[in-house]
């Protein structure tokens, strides 16, 4: 097999064209913990969680309007076209931003009500509204939404065959997922509420464990399909995360740090059943870098399908 950057010479890459790079990678990994963390707030209804994801789906926003060539044109326009009735809903990115508009409204009634603004007369309908099982289920399933489209964003670019698979929402998933049970390790660990802290600390630690070998499993299956995928394009996009440019982010950054250690630890923390509070943060702080990371090579691994070779 040639080395990539021999390959590399004649093509170009997303980077050079697109310039999808760390501000989408950031988009993306908000969008995710975001819409991951609201399925496990079902679960874990904390203040510290609730406030977390609208802080995350707020951040999504600007980073994927910072995106665009004249974000400050992005409010007129969409009310233009919405009340013209000529939103293209057609576009990936035109119902991203309705989805993602729609996951702010749900989580900001959630955070209110942590906030307290329940106890104020003429509010008491936003704590019903917030503590019904039927609302939070809805805001798990629109949290599922943004984060399987921030997948299907990038998969259905044209052009970039690494990223036409759909492993690639699937990977999504499952790496917003283990960002979500990080987030839950993280605020169990200062949670005030002990008995339920630790609760949640151990479910944690063992959906974590496997969640985390999921998602090395996706990896490698994502990266093994691109090696030998038909297209010219995907082979070299994967040469980049296996071993060439990217490789020290993939090998250290992503699966080293991001998912092998979390895992060990959780691997420890089940079979030993201490729970080392050091190794637990540490191990849900790398993967949530691993997840960041993890869409930063994949974005940066695309590469546009050479026309002369």
């Amino acid at each position: 097999m040639m080395p990539s950057g021999e390959l590399l010479s004649g093509v170009l890459t997303q980077t050079q064209v697109a310039g999808w790079e760390w501000l989408i990678a950031v988009f993306l990994w908000l969008a995710g913990i975001s819409g991951m963390g609201s399925v496990a707030y079902y679960w874990y209804r904390r203040a510290s969680l609730a406030y977390t994801l609208l802080i995350s789906i707020v951040l999504a926003l600007v980073f994927v309007v910072a995106d665009l060539t004249r974000p400050w044109n992005v409010f007129n326009a969409i009310i233009t076209a919405m009340l013209s009735g000529t939103y293209n809903w057609s576009s990936w990115m035109a119902l991203g931003i309705v989805l993602l508009v729609v996951q702010l409204i749900l989580l900001l009634a959630i955070s209110l009500h942590h906030a307290g603004l329940g106890r104020i007369r003429g509010f008491s309908w936003i704590s019903r509204l917030a503590s019904s099982n039927i609302f939070l289920a809805l805001v798990g399933f629109s949290g599922f939404m943004v984060t399987i489209y921030s997948g299907f964003l990038i998969s259905q670019a044209s052009g970039i065959s690494l990223w036409n698979t759909a492993l690639i929402p699937a990977l999504w998933i499952v790496s917003a997922s283990v960002c979500s049970v990080a987030l839950v390790e993280i605020f169990s660990i200062f949670d005030s509420s002990r008995e339920h802290a630790e609760e949640m600390k151990k479910i944690g630690v063992r959906i974590g464990l496997s969640i985390d070998l999921f998602e090395l499993f996706l990896l490698l299956s994502f990266i093994y399909v691109s090696l030998t995928f038909i297209s010219l394009g995907a082979r070299l996009g994967a040469e980049m995360i296996l071993y060439g440019e990217l490789a020290p982010i993939t090998w250290i950054g992503v699966i080293g740090l991001g998912i092998i250690y979390p895992a060990l630890v959780g691997a420890y923390t089940v079979i030993s059943k201490r729970y080392v509070k050091a190794l637990i943060l540490s191990a849900a702080l790398l993967a949530l870098i691993g997840a960041l990371l993890l869409r930063y090579v994949i974005l940066a691994g695309g590469v546009y399908e050479p026309l002369y070779i």
